[in-house]
């Protein structure tokens, strides 16, 4: 007979998020609007004379009030700068620059967050946590409900939340300028979230932000089993890497990815295997199970197998199997989106050559080749390490600590 296991216990989050009034909902929302505006902002609202943040502030909105998410006098205000606004302050509900004294213009800034997506994943925490470690997800669902895979939004900001210089000029070109502007991508987290492309300024989505303070956030729980890029990295021989026991190739990956799991105290440490393909191996071969997985924080990177190699993830895998975002090196794969070898490498990961080529994951990617980029096999790289093991559930409990409370699905 299965056991029960000791642990969290998760409300539905996402019917409360969607049906609470402002300042009732248990969690702020976020979205990424479903149209395109162009750079003059003004154009896209009803408002006359809109311009810069007040006009795409004015733009989410009316999305919100279209998709019925402004019941209660819920305010939404886009992640964007202009010359007078930065787009930290904005989200916080003050018209002002972070580099006025004092900082967007009072003496005490205003709690803000955390945001969840309208498919109830948590987003972020904090404004400062955005800043400086970026979302826990991608941004990529809209007002609508609806997951966008990839897909560009103005900013006109940088990673640290200000105005970048990069605008539009000052959002009053509508491509015919030739102007551009800073921007984001609805399938990317970590610090590049919302500044890491180049955008021209014909027409882009915008980023929305419920304002107000809201509850901690809910994670989700559900069976899966586990994955996450490991916090050990090294060059292309996996011999040379500290966790590995000298051993290089698959077996050597191996290894590294069971000892992090078993540092970490994550349940049967010994399931878990590298996304890695070599020259006679595929990485998809060596996934014995048909998903789930989901990252270490409870949010799924996957639904099956299928899902897991169709191009396109439910999200990055970037946390570490402590929990940490590592979004700062790309991860060793050998291994196309299909999950199939790409012939490189690094001569069966046993070189760290910078002669030699072996191909790359993207911690922070969910979409757009988050496998199957290329580097040199000298500089260092993660590890993407899933566990073939099926849980029912585990969790660090009440006591602060990392312990784990196992159970395998269909165990004695």
């Amino acid at each position: 007979m299965a056991r029960f296991f000791a642990g969290r216990f998760y409300a539905s989050v996402v019917l409360a998020a969607l049906i609470a009034a402002a300042g009732e909902a248990a969690t702020m929302r976020v979205f990424v609007t479903s149209t395109n505006c162009s750079g003059r902002l003004g154009d896209c609202t009803a408002e006359v004379g809109d311009t810069g943040v007040e006009a795409a502030n004015n733009f989410c909105q009316a999305r919100a009030a279209a998709a019925g998410l402004d019941a209660g006098g819920a305010i939404f205000r886009a992640w964007l700068s202009d010359t007078n606004v930065d787009a930290y302050c904005n989200v916080l509900g003050l018209d002002a620059e972070l580099s006025a004294s004092p900082p967007c213009g009072v003496p005490t800034l205003p709690v803000a967050g955390p945001w969840i997506r309208l498919d109830g994943v948590p987003f972020a925490a904090s404004v400062d946590d955005l800043v400086n470690q970026g979302p826990i997800t991608p941004l990529g669902v809209t007002e609508l409900g609806a997951f966008l895979s990839a897909g560009n939004f103005f900013t006109g900001t940088t990673s640290a939340g200000i105005n970048g210089n990069n605008d539009c000029n000052d959002w009053d070109d509508d491509g015919s300028g030739g102007f551009t502007t800073s921007s984001g991508n609805s399938d990317i987290m970590g610090t590049s979230w919302a500044s890491g492309g180049l955008s021209s300024c014909v027409g882009a989505r915008i980023a929305c932000f419920e304002v107000g303070a809201g509850d901690p956030l809910v994670y989700p729980s559900a069976a899966g089993a586990l994955a996450f890029v490991g916090s050990e990295f090294g060059s292309g021989d996996l011999s040379t890497w500290d966790s590995s026991g000298g051993v290089d190739g698959l077996p050597g990956a191996d290894a590294v990815c069971q000892a992090l799991a078993a540092a970490a105290l994550l349940p049967f440490p010994e399931s878990f295997v590298a996304f890695l393909s070599d020259g006679s191996v595929d990485a998809e071969s060596r996934l014995t199970l048909d998903g789930p997985w989901e990252r270490v924080d409870g949010v799924r990177i996957a639904p099956s197998k299928a899902g897991l190699l169709d191009g396109v993830l439910d999200a990055p895998i970037g946390i570490d199997e402590q929990g940490v975002h590592q979004t700062d090196f790309d991860a060793w794969t050998g291994t196309q989106t299909n999950g199939t070898s790409t012939g490189f490498d690094c001569l069966d990961w046993a070189s760290g050559d910078a002669g030699e080529v072996g191909s790359l994951g993207r911690p922070w990617r969910s979409a757009n080749n988050w496998t199957g980029g290329s580097g040199a096999c000298n500089l260092n790289r993660r590890l993407f390490c899933f566990s073939n093991q099926l849980l029912l559930g585990w969790d660090s409990f009440e006591s602060g600590d990392f312990f784990r409370w196992p159970e395998v699905v269909g165990g004695p």
